[in-house]
């Protein structure tokens, strides 16, 4: 589980995000990122009613967090990261997961390579 300091807590900071931030889209998800400042970097994950029932939206954001936890080290600091959950045909295995939610940091360019191993199991 993520830090309670790396996750955004409130519904105006998603609100601030989706308004004002860039968003990139891929198969499974969609990445909605916000330049904040400071050295921080926070996340958020949502899962609309489309997905499914509520044990399916809530797998679907807990294999975001589990692939953003292990990938964190990647993320610029200092911005707001908000995953959106998409519906596709099959779900998708977790390695491909992983494969996206790097595409998308790397296509809206906030990408960095990691100092540390990426599958940091802290």
């Amino acid at each position: 589980m993520l830090p309670r300091d790396e996750r955004l807590t409130e519904n105006r900071d998603y609100r601030r995000v989706y308004g004002k931030g860039s968003a990139v889209r891929g198969r499974f998800a969609v990445l909605h990122c916000l330049k904040r400042g400071g050295t921080q970097r926070r996340f958020g994950f949502v899962a609309s009613k489309k997905l499914g029932k509520a044990h399916d939206r809530n797998r679907a954001r807990r294999r975001l967090r589990e692939a953003v936890r292990l990938l964190r080290g990647g993320f610029r600091p200092g911005y707001d990261y908000v995953f959106v959950a998409r519906k596709a045909d099959t779900e998708p295995s977790f390695s491909s997961l992983l494969a996206e939610v790097q595409a998308l940091a790397r296509k809206a360019v906030i990408w960095q390579e990691p100092e540390k191993p990426v599958c940091d199991t802290s």
